[in-house]
Formats: structure tokens, C-alpha cells, sequence
């Protein structure tokens, strides 16, 4: 009697802790991302795109101008660019737009931006990037998910069309080079291939040149405990993000674009709720829907993102959960977070589905929630909700995917924190993930049925 109660037990307890087969694998949630991604379209085409202003630029007239308002500038007085322009780019950039701006003929030069976009040759040349960057991602989104090719091209297409890759395409912004360079190095700089690493330490820099706050990723290599290739990292990074100066007013240049950096983020912050997913646009929002109830100082909103991410960060034992960290320092210290900002989240995103073995409920979770934030939404703007006149409006889509990234650091938090019990009751013995938990739960459970059947 004993025997049979003990195998019953066993039995309904591996039960517990094994999900069903087919949610056992990452594909299922990817065809359900990908499935929500195309309903998204057709609704929008239900509704002749009503509601695409609640996730994608309220402007439909301002298309791709991230880039060629940039190409225009590219044009104009390199030694005064920083001052004259005010522009919040790197030099790096601008030397590449320089060479774009060579290919337009002599009649055309000096041109708007609008008349710009609107042109031959410089259209050209953006969609030719945009064709390369595509191509480039898409095999990296196949070597980053590394499972059979069906599998790898279902990911690749699911983040290709994800919102916050469409945002960045349909802005125009060259954080799809930034982001492109990130990947590269998040999915080589471990790699085994010395040649490999260092190409990822240069992919790395190239990202830091282009966006500046992709340069925290080098943490990943300082983690490793590899000082000299952290130092070789920061001498190539160095090199790319300063040499470029020379050409656009010199050293001199790079304190200006910090403090055009630094009155821009306010006055960008200053134009509503909307496309921001930044900690102090996240306070801005509960104060919105708790109607004054929830308050925060400007000294706490710079401060608590802070530690909270470093928290994140030193108290994870995986690599994905320290480069979400990052990711999540990226994002919620500046004032503006534009939308396209979280592309970033497809690194850990990688990571994650990289070394996925089994899922367990909390797997499950943290899937889910990187679908959430990945998914663009229709909702309606909220503009009485928001100061009165302002460019960008709250909606319901920023209000979506906030709740998406708050939850998903709130259960980073709690891994955090169970890391740390863990590890002062047992001595020093780092905590295993929920995945590995189970797993051993279950074969321990296997055994127990197994000796209980022998007696």
C-alpha cells in the first residue's frame, strides 16, 4: 500500500513540474509572436492604420527623416557641425553619412532633407544600408538561435518583423547599425576563436561609435576576467569613437556633442508620454493613471534605475540576465527612450533562447514577457490623459509595454534575490536556474518511483 502511495506521489509531482510537450519548446511561442505580428497588419489594414499612431511616429509625413535629416547636416560645415547644428550623433556617423553625401550630384547639394529623401542617389544609398543590415541580421538572428533551420528562420522572421525593428526601419535611425554591431559582439566575444573575439571587440566598438551607450556591454568582457582584451576592447573603441572628431571641429567636438546630448534628452522628454520608455517617463505614466497619487523626485528617478539595474546585474548568475541589465540601464536612465531603443532587448532575448535546455513555469514567464515587449499594439492615443499640446501623446501602447519591461525587471529582481539567499545559506554556492531545478527535481522523483517499485 505504502509502495503504491509513494509511486502516486512521485507520479503527480513530475507532472507538476513538467509543462506540456509542445510549450516545452521556444518555436511555439515564436509562432504565436509571429502570428500576433501579422494580425497586427491586417487589423491595421481593417482599419486603414486608425490606430498605428499609438506605437509608430504620429508624423506619417516624417518617414525615414532620422536619416536624412542627419545626411542633410552631413553636408554643412564640418568644423561647426557640434555647434551650429547641435546634432546628438557621433563623428563616426557623420563620416559615414559624409561619404553618402559625396554621391549626390553637384546640382543638388545643399538641398532640404525632405528634397533629400526625395532624391535619387540618397535614397539609394539608404536602402542599399537597410538591404545589408537586413541580410546581416538575419543570418545573425539564425546563428544566435542555433537550433534546426526552420526553427532559425521562424526567429529570424519573428524578430524582422517585431515592433521595435519596424519603428527603428520606418524612423530611419542608424541604431540599426549600432544594434547590428551589438549582436555581433554578444553572440562571438565568448567564443573560443581568439580572431573571433577580437572581431567582436571591434563590432563592439563600432556599436559605441555610432549610439555611445552600447560601450557598457564591455562589462561582458571585464566579467571574463580577460584585462588585456578589456583593454585591447577600450583602445579600439577609443580610437573609433574619437579619431572622427578630427574632421568635425576636433576634440573640442566631443564636449559639445555631450552637452547637445544633454539639452536635447529634456526637451525630447518634454513632448509627451508617447514612444518614451525611459524610468522617468515610466513615473510620468503612474502619476497619469494614479492620478497624482504615485510622486518621485528627479533625484530618485536618476538613482533608482541605477541601482536597481547594478542589482540585477551583480546578483545574476546567467549571462542573459546580466546583459538584460544592461539593457534595462540603456533604456530607463536617459530622460528619452525612443521606441527603437528597445531593440537592445533582442540581445538578452538571444542569450536566453541560446542556452533554453528546458522550460520550466518561470521560463515561461520571462518568454512571454520578451514577446510583450516585442509585439507592437493598437490602441487609442490618450491625449486628455497628457499635458495639454503635446507632440507625442501617452497611448495605451506605451502604457502596454512598460507594463511589459516593469514586470519582466520585477522578476529579475526576485531572481536576484533568491541568488543571494540561496548563496548565504548555502555557503557560497550559487543558486541553479529554475530550468536545471526542475529537471532534477523530476529525475529525483524518476528514482524515488523506480526504488519504490524494486521493494
Amino acid at each position: 500500500m505504502e509502495r503504491k502511495m509513494r509511486i502516486m506521489i512521485s507520479k503527480e509531482a513530475e507532472k507538476q513540474n513538467r509543462l506540456p510537450k509542445y510549450i516545452n519548446n521556444p518555436a511555439f511561442f515564436l509562432l504565436i509572436l509571429l502570428a500576433c505580428e501579422l494580425i497586427y497588419m491586417v487589423w491595421m489594414a481593417c482599419t486603414a492604420s486608425q490606430y498605428m499612431n499609438s506605437y509608430f511616429h504620429i508624423n506619417p509625413q516624417d518617414t525615414f527623416m532620422d536619416w536624412f535629416n542627419m545626411l542633410y547636416v552631413a553636408g554643412t560645415d564640418h568644423a561647426s557641425i557640434y555647434e551650429a547644428e547641435k546634432p546628438i550623433y557621433p563623428a563616426l556617423c557623420f563620416a559615414f553619412w559624409s561619404i553618402l553625401y559625396a554621391l549626390i550630384p553637384e546640382p543638388y547639394r545643399g538641398i532640404g532633407s525632405f528634397e533629400l529623401r526625395n532624391l535619387q542617389q540618397p535614397m539609394l544609398g539608404f536602402v542599399i544600408m537597410l538591404l545589408l543590415t537586413g541580410v546581416l541580421l538575419w543570418e545573425l538572428f539564425q546563428k544566435g538561435y542555433g537550433r534546426s533551420g526552420v526553427e532559425n528562420k521562424l526567429f529570424a522572421l519573428a524578430m524582422m518583423m517585431s515592433g521595435p525593428m519596424v519603428f527603428a526601419i520606418e524612423r530611419g535611425n542608424i541604431i540599426l547599425l549600432a544594434f547590428t554591431f551589438a549582436l555581433v559582439f554578444i553572440l562571438f566575444y565568448n567564443s573560443g576563436n581568439k580572431y573571433l573575439r577580437y572581431l567582436s571587440y571591434i563590432a563592439l566598438a563600432l556599436s559605441a561609435a555610432v549610439k555611445i551607450y552600447p560601450a557598457l556591454f564591455g562589462l561582458l568582457i571585464i566579467e571574463r576576467k580577460r584585462w588585456k582584451e578589456a583593454l585591447i576592447a577600450v583602445i579600439i573603441g577609443a580610437a573609433f569613437f574619437v579619431l572622427p572628431f578630427l574632421e568635425f571641429g576636433g576634440i573640442s567636438s566631443v564636449a559639445a556633442l555631450f552637452q547637445n546630448i544633454l539639452t536635447a534628452s529634456p526637451e525630447l522628454a518634454n513632448r509627451g508620454c508617447g514612444y518614451n520608455f525611459s524610468f522617468a517617463n515610466l513615473m510620468k505614466i503612474m502619476q497619469i493613471l494614479s492620478e497624482g497619487a504615485v510622486s518621485g523626485q528627479a533625484g530618485i528617478l536618476r538613482i533608482f534605475p541605477v541601482c536597481v539595474t547594478f542589482f540585477i546585474y551583480f546578483a545574476s548568475k546567467e549571462e542573459w540576465k546580466k546583459i538584460c541589465a544592461i539593457v534595462l540601464f540603456i533604456v530607463w536612465v536617459p530622460e528619452f527612450s525612443y521606441t527603437y531603443t528597445l531593440l537592445f532587448f533582442m540581445l538578452p532575448f538571444v542569450s536566453f533562447l541560446k542556452t533554453l535546455k528546458k522550460m520550466a513555469t518561470r521560463e515561461v514567464l520571462y518568454m512571454l514577457l520578451f514577446m510583450f515587449i516585442f509585439l507592437p499594439t493598437a490602441t487609442e492615443l490618450l491625449p486628455k490623459l497628457d499635458s495639454a499640446g503635446v507632440l507625442y501623446p501617452i497611448s495605451g501602447s506605451v502604457i502596454i509595454t512598460n507594463a511589459g519591461i516593469v514586470t519582466l525587471s520585477l522578476l529579475l529582481i526576485s531572481d536576484g534575490i533568491i541568488n543571494l539567499v540561496v548563496k548565504h545559506r548555502g555557503g557560497g554556492r550559487p543558486v541553479k536556474s529554475a530550468v536545471a531545478d526542475g529537471a532534477e527535481r523530476i529525475d529525483k522523483y524518476s528514482e524515488e518511483k523506480v526504488l519504490w517499485c524494486r521493494v
